[in-house]
């Protein structure tokens, strides 16, 4: 899931290239889900509704202990 700070186009545009290239680094593949605001992104990141969240370091600090999400580098 990646924080909702652009349009749906902007996210396509820019995660679609990577999540392309997920089977051959990671050895599975990835969606991206979005949310349509802060509150609801920050909700499904404290019920742990996704395996994987790119977010800011704000939100990371703030969410960390509740949802049990640790910081992954990631290239890809």
């Amino acid at each position: 899931m990646v924080v909702s700070q652009q349009s749906a186009r902007a996210l396509a545009a820019k995660w679609g290239p990577k999540l392309q290239r997920c089977p051959q680094y990671l050895g599975i593949q990835l969606t991206v889900t979005d949310a349509k605001n802060i509150p609801i992104f920050a909700q499904r990141l404290l019920e742990g509704n996704c395996d994987l969240a790119y977010m800011s370091p704000y939100y990371y600090v703030v969410y960390h202990q509740e949802s049990g999400y640790k910081v992954t580098a990631l290239k890809i």
